[in-house]
């Protein structure tokens, strides 16, 4: 299963977010990317929808949004509008079913770190070729993973966001040898969110989306779309429901 709560920090989410540099550029990405596509789109981690309630304002899109915490899908319905079609799911990534099967199914902001064993990889990948139509697409990214400033900012607090009266930090204590991040949030020094992370290598992914029905249509190195290159920053995949 794919558990981890954000409910500690769902209210300050979009805040403490800002403080990652790729806040930006993955939401522009992703905008940018799947404008060129109409249909029915699904988000994993939609969180409070900050991709997902602007692709549901265009014509002819419907989007569903999945997340497992309910406090982060409660910050996404009360910034809907009734010119959005947004309707949110409250589900673990490895079962969720849709009304309907997508066109395109994302996971933005390296949500797929999430998830933390090989044979839940797995299980993701296959439910989302089950609730994609044939040829449809599955995009999502993740960074690769920088060894060098993962040791600098070991067991370290890495600040966040702070403004008026709010202060949020990070803190990642890392397990080198299971791939995995323990990672902490604090909000005026109070400990909010735990959870863990994993960092995947290209070469899992490699391993993975064959075996689960899928053609990689292109693999990008960051998200200005330049294509992926053994020193790029980040790994975005455009993988196609092939059978």
């Amino acid at each position: 299963m794919i558990t981890c709560d954000y409910s500690g920090i769902a209210k300050h989410y979009d805040s403490w977010s800002m403080g990652d540099d790729s806040y930006y550029p993955v939401a522009d990405f992703y905008l940018k990317y799947l404008s060129d596509y109409t249909g029915v789109f699904a988000e994993l981690g939609v969180g409070t929808g900050r991709i997902a309630r602007p692709l549901s304002k265009r014509a002819n899109v419907i989007v569903y949004g999945i997340d497992y915490c309910e406090a982060m899908l409660e910050q996404c319905k009360r910034k809907l509008t009734a010119d959005m079609a947004l309707e949110l799911i409250c589900s673990d990534f490895t079962c969720f079913e849709l009304p309907q099967k997508a066109d395109i199914v994302y996971m933005p902001f390296r949500t797929i770190g999430h998830v933390l064993t090989r044979s839940d990889l797995d299980s993701v990948f296959r439910n989302v070729n089950k609730s994609l139509k044939l040829n449809g697409l599955f995009v999502f990214d993740h960074y690769i993973f920088n060894r060098e400033w993962a040791i600098a900012h070991n067991n370290v607090d890495i600040p966040m966001y702070e403004k008026n009266g709010v202060k949020i930090s990070d803190k990642y204590i890392y397990d080198f040898t299971n791939k995995l991040m323990h990672c902490e949030v604090r909000n005026n020094d109070t400990i909010v969110s735990k959870f863990n992370f994993r960092w995947i290598d290209v070469t899992e992914i490699e391993d993975v989306y064959p075996n689960c029905g899928f053609s990689c249509v292109r693999l990008l190195g960051d998200f200005d779309g330049s294509a992926w290159t053994s020193v790029s920053p980040n790994q975005i995949w455009v993988l196609r429901r092939s059978e």
